[in-house]
């Protein structure tokens, strides 16, 4: 088991999930091979990426590539030995771009070159900030609207309704439901942070595959009230207004 509560270990778990990529891949070429599509785009799908470097006679449609990280860092609890597992599937993984070079007709970082992190890929491979920008294109942050348009940031609290002089923290785990058990955690420790902060006012952003009625006896909300509380609102029901004071993720 790779996974417990909030951790996940996302390298070993892909180790061993050889059947199920094989399978996903499969059903998405057959899906390509009958549908005449002129072009995929590719959000970290590792699986499809993968088999097309390994068959690139496969590709029958152009391939927008998007990733925000690049390679494999050992844990290092895992010691050598996943140093050199990490550093054999990095080098795996330059050898096919660099060897089919066509099968990505673009490669997208989401992100910015400040953001790859300064490592190497691993023992006499490259240093990832030298080789990720010779191979990708930056995109930014993919925001919506630029945060400049919601104005001054007393402007925007008092259209949401939070004081000036208020603290509010807002809780957000991502769009998978791996983070239920995190925000739960959170959940229990409101009341001893309101106990020294007790004008604190907690926003809990469900996960699309989070139902807020799992989460506890907490209030739910379509925006934040105007009293301290600890509110969990579901994505689904938020408003333009309310989406401008959550992370870019949610934006």
């Amino acid at each position: 088991m790779e996974s417990g509560e909030h951790d996940l270990h996302c390298f070993q778990a892909l180790r061993n999930m050889d059947e199920v990529l094989i399978a996903n891949f499969m059903t998405f070429q057959d899906a390509v091979d009958e549908g005449g599509y002129d072009l995929v785009i590719a959000d970290e799908a590792w699986d499809i990426d993968h088999y097309w470097h390994e068959h690139p006679e496969l590709k029958k449609a152009g391939l927008a590539w998007f990733t925000d990280f690049v390679g494999y860092v050992p844990m290092p609890s895992g010691g050598e030995h996943e140093a050199f597992l990490t550093t054999d599937y990095n080098a795996e993984m330059i050898e096919h771009i660099e060897r089919h070079p066509g099968v990505r007709d673009r490669a997208i970082f989401v992100g910015s070159p400040e953001d790859i992190v300064p490592l190497s890929f691993g023992k006499d491979l490259p240093a990832m900030r030298d080789w990720v920008p010779r191979h990708f294109d930056f995109a930014g942050y993919i925001i919506g609207e630029h945060p400049h348009i919601f104005g001054s940031r007393a402007e925007l609290r008092e259209r949401l309704g939070y004081r000036p002089d208020e603290p509010v923290c807002i809780v957000t785990v991502g769009g998978s439901a791996v983070g239920t058990h995190l925000i739960k955690r959170i959940l229990q420790s409101y009341p001893i942070a309101r106990a020294r902060l007790p004008e604190l006012r907690m926003i809990v952003v469900a996960g699309p595959r989070i139902d807020p009625a799992s989460l506890g006896r907490q209030r739910v909300s379509r925006c934040a009230p105007s009293y301290p509380t600890s509110t969990v609102i579901s994505p689904r029901a938020i408003s333009p207004l309310c989406r401008a004071a959550l992370p870019p993720a949610w934006s």
